[in-house]
């Protein structure tokens, strides 16, 4: 079974988390359906593509998100999606979490979200284009201590964050969608 070709040529694909699991697939569909794609992330990509802009950086540091969307739009012009899937995993129960390991999960998956959102939005207006969260099944669920409730929290936060901005943007002709995986 081959997975659906969707056309996407020449449109400005920005991706956060792009070298884990998930963002990696996205990034690289992407370009096979011909994106131009903007790949942000702490850590460097495996691929290398002429219509992919890598770059590094933190998304819970707004000069990061700053740079990263300027750098987008100085070199394609626009944004037509933006993919918050920037993420990370926490663990334990509550009261075995740490505040530090509380926040550190909640910037990661709920703030690097706003930010970019934040951040995108205008350039999405100009586009009609579209944000994509990506929450996962805990965000619905609560999840469990394996994963955490931090990461649970977030991630239902993220769902929350997508029918606020959906309804706020509907007006500027944006879509917002969320996805919200199981396991990967």
């Amino acid at each position: 079974m081959s997975a659906v070709e969707i056309n996407l040529e020449k449109k400005v694909i920005l991706v956060t988390g792009a070298s884990g699991g998930i963002g990696s697939k996205i990034v690289e569909r992407s370009l096979s359906s011909g994106a131009w794609v903007v790949a942000f992330d702490l850590k460097d990509l495996a691929i290398e593509h002429g219509n992919l802009l890598p770059i590094n950086g933190d998304v819970t540091n707004e000069s990061d998100v700053k740079r990263c969307v300027d750098s987008a739009l100085d070199k394609f012009g626009r944004i037509d999606v933006l993919v918050n899937n920037a993420g990370i995993v926490g663990k334990g129960r509550v009261e075995e979490t740490s505040l530090g390991d509380w926040m550190k999960v909640l910037n990661t998956n709920l703030t690097g979200a706003f930010l970019f959102s934040k951040h995108t939005i205008p350039s999405l207006k100009e586009s009609h284009g579209n944000i994509v969260n990506v929450s996962s099944t805990n965000g619905l669920t609560g999840g469990s201590h394996l994963s955490g409730a931090a990461y649970s929290c977030s991630k239902a936060a993220i769902i929350a964050l997508t029918k606020n901005l959906a309804r706020d943007l509907a007006a500027d002709g944006v879509r917002v969608n969320c996805l919200a995986p199981g396991p990967v």
